[in-house]
């Protein structure tokens, strides 16, 4: 209701305003206004409670050496099961342990890292129950 009022006491100014303006202006003005309204609907947090679309991934929370086996790394805490936002999520990150619980590590994996199947291979000892 408010904004109804508003927009009746400033049509007559509007309408002076358009009328008294170049055309490029007024093209201007609406672009602004434009990225304005977007800029506040993107910006918009989530409503209280709602959380974001996550997905649970094997995360290294510490820095994981070469030739270490998952379990020992997974034993040792320095793999976790991590909510990640869908937007956020490597596509072909790895959310299950027991995929890669043999398998060791073909390279030096950083913290913060999301663990996928390429920075694993075969063990070369037998393969624990």
């Amino acid at each position: 209701m408010l904004l109804g009022c508003l927009a009746f006491l400033a049509s007559p100014l509007l309408k002076r305003w358009v009328a008294s303006s170049k055309p490029a202006h007024l093209v201007v003005s609406v672009a602004v206004v434009a990225v304005g309204v977007g800029v506040l609907i993107v910006a918009r947090p989530a409503p209280a409670g709602e959380r974001p679309n996550t997905v649970n991934v094997l995360v290294a929370v510490g820095p994981i050496g070469t030739g270490t086996t998952a379990r020992d790394a997974l034993d040792s805490g320095r793999i976790a099961l991590q909510p990640i936002r869908l937007v956020d999520v490597r596509r072909d990150a790895i959310g299950n342990i027991k995929v890669i619980k043999d398998m060791v590590t073909v390279r030096r994996i950083r913290p913060g890292e999301q663990l996928t199947m390429q920075q694993f291979g075969a063990s070369d000892g037998p393969a624990t129950p």
